[in-house]
């Protein structure tokens, strides 16, 4: 098991960073093609000095999020179609140049304070009359734009107003930022056409068809963090399903 310490002086629960330590293990398992079996109850104990009350919250955490499934008599798996994440990771597209294979980078087109409509009220449980931060972006590949990107965030992420994450993920920022781990989120494809804003900021033909990637991401304890729409003009991308 990898060596990790939790942080007993942290105002977080005990349980709610081993089930973060255990979804980011999760994540980066992505190229695995049959199920993985944790370590026992008294094993995770014994490893991160913690009860197996606090053992058993965290794995609740993660069955809750249908990253496991426990056996009787054989232990607790991963849930092998969780380990792989459906679409390309747009959202970290700086990671992709660091293997030199492509230029990545990204710019902003705007951050700011808006009304929510009823499906972000109720996608990510705010009240009436309350505002969410949303940022948009393009990001490109060898200078050549392929994704118009829409997040959303909650009151809670106002302090990424006013950042540029032109060469960093917001994603990667918050978890460094705030200490804060995430879900790998659920998906929806469909194809749409391209909008005014988009064909003017992508310089597309107008009514151009694109890939819409909608995703909601969550936190370790599955509450929905931000929300995420990936407009993607698709020659030449490869997609995994």
């Amino acid at each position: 098991m990898p060596h990790f310490q939790l942080n007993k002086d942290s105002s977080e629960p005990l349980y709610k960073q081993l089930a973060a330590f255990f979804i980011e293990e999760i994540k980066n398992k992505g190229g695995l093609e049959k199920s993985l079996k944790l370590p026992t109850e008294r094993e995770i104990s014994e490893s991160f000095a913690v009860s197996r009350i606090t053992v058993r919250q965290a794995l609740k955490i993660l069955e809750d999020q249908d990253l496991i499934e426990r056996e009787q008599g054989k232990g607790t798996f991963l849930k092998p179609h969780k380990l792989k994440e459906s679409g390309t990771k747009l959202y970290t597209l700086s990671r992709v140049a660091e293997n030199g294979s492509h230029a990545a980078r990204s710019k902003l087109v705007s951050s700011s304070l808006e009304l929510a409509n009823d499906q972000e009220k109720e996608l990510l449980g705010l009240a009436e009359d309350t505002y969410i931060v949303v940022i948009k972006r393009v990001h490109y590949m060898d200078d050549i734009p392929v994704c118009f990107e829409i997040s959303r965030f909650t009151q809670d992420f106002t302090f990424l107003l006013g950042k540029n994450f032109a060469e960093e993920s917001i994603q990667t920022f918050i978890e460094r930022e705030k200490n804060l781990s995430f879900a790998a989120p659920e998906r929806t494809i469909e194809i749409v056409y391209a909008s005014k804003e988009i064909t003017h900021f992508m310089d597309l033909e107008p009514n151009r068809p694109l890939i819409l990637m909608a995703g909601i991401t969550t936190d370790s304890s599955g509450s929905v963090s931000f929300l995420t729409q990936e407009y993607l003009a698709a020659e030449g991308q490869k997609f995994e399903i």
